[in-house]
């Protein structure tokens, strides 16, 4: 008896088959995302700019959050791998240049809401619909990490974060997740 016999014999329990198939598929792809770092929870990458080190924290933040130096220095860094990712815990409290040194990682760039902003955003202070709609019109700043300029994302910056990105020539590029 072939599969499509089967199948046309046992619509049921073929029904019943595939809908166990597809929950177990959604379950898969909820579990993996459940801890992306994608503000739904998760961590995500944060570079202590008083310290000099990476570390974790909820993807929810608005950085500057403040670092493992006491300081609101946090900002959030966007790390990649043109090989393997590395486990949060193996660049955890190095500096940007351990990172590439010691893995197949890299910061890419880092990234932070403007002071005035951030504030609005997070909703740490009132604010009413404009002053809200223009605070994250705004943006967020960027720079790498080898540079001390904070520039605009949505302006100079998408061509930094291009070219900082792109350092995997035509290989592939991995996005790198402080899962928790």
């Amino acid at each position: 008896m072939s599969f499509r016999d089967w199948v046309n014999n046992n619509s049921p329990a073929a029904i019943a088959v595939a809908i166990v198939l597809l929950c177990v598929a959604l379950g898969v792809i909820a579990w993996y995302n459940a801890g992306s770092g994608m503000g739904r929870g998760g961590n995500a990458y944060f570079y202590d700019l008083s310290s000099d080190e990476v570390f974790t924290a909820d993807a929810s933040a608005f950085p500057p959050i403040v670092g493992p130096s006491g300081e609101a220095e946090g900002v959030r860094a966007h790390v990649f791998s043109c090989g393997t990712c590395p486990q949060p815990g193996e660049i955890t409290g190095l500096n940007w240049q351990a990172v590439e040194d010691q893995t197949d990682a890299f910061i890419a760039f880092f990234e932070r809401w403007p002071a005035d902003a951030r504030d609005i955003v997070a909703g740490e202070v009132e604010a009413d619909y404009m002053e809200r709609s223009g605070a994250e019109m705004a943006g967020t700043e960027i720079r790498t990490p080898d540079s001390t300029q904070w520039v605009n994302r949505e302006g100079e910056g998408s061509f930094i974060a291009e070219e900082a990105i792109d350092r995997c020539g035509g290989g592939t590029r991995r996005v790198c997740l402080a899962r928790r």
